[in-house]
C-alpha cells in the first residue's frame, strides 16, 4: 500500500507498506522495523505476538528525541502486554497502538509537523 511519494534527506518517510515489509525513504525492508526521525532499525520479527520488552530498547535509548511512540500492530490494533507497557512507562515514553497502516500515515504526518515521533511497525501482507 502506497503511503507517500515524499522523500527527505534529513527525515525518515514511510513511503509504502505491505508484502511483509516497508519502503522507507527509498529503501526496502522486510519484517518489522523501528523508525526514528533519521534512522530505521530492523526488528527481526513479523508478528505482534512476538514483541518482547527488549524490542523497544532502541526507542528507550533514543527517548530524549521521542515525544510519542506509535505501534503498528499489523492488520488491526492490538493491546501491548503489561510487561511492555511497564517497560515503556519506566522510560516515560507515551505509546499509542493502532493498525500498521494508520501508524505509517500518522508517523508521516507527525514527522511533517516536526514532532518527535518514533514508530515500531509490524508488517502486513
Amino acid at each position: 500500500m502506497e503511503v507517500s511519494s515524499l522523500t527527505s534527506d534529513s527525515k525518515t518517510v514511510i513511503q509504502a507498506y505491505g508484502d511483509m515489509g516497508f519502503r522507507v525513504t527509498g529503501t526496502q525492508y522486510k519484517g518489522g522495523i523501528i523508525t526514528l526521525a533519521d534512522q530505521v532499525i530492523a526488528l527481526g520479527i513479523d508478528t505482534f505476538d512476538a514483541l518482547e520488552p527488549n524490542h523497544f530498547d532502541p526507542i528507550i535509548k533514543a527517548k530524549t528525541s521521542i515525544e510519542i511512540l506509535l505501534v503498528g500492530c499489523g492488520v488491526r490494533a492490538g493491546v501491548l502486554d503489561q510487561t511492555i507497557k511497564d517497560h515503556l512507562s519506566r522510560a516515560y515514553i507515551s505509546v499509542e497502538t493502532m493498525d500498521t497502516g494508520a501508524a505509517c500515515r500518522t508517523f508521516n504526518v507527525l514527522q511533517s509537523e516536526d514532532r518527535l515521533v518514533s514508530a515500531l511497525l509490524i508488517p502486513v501482507e
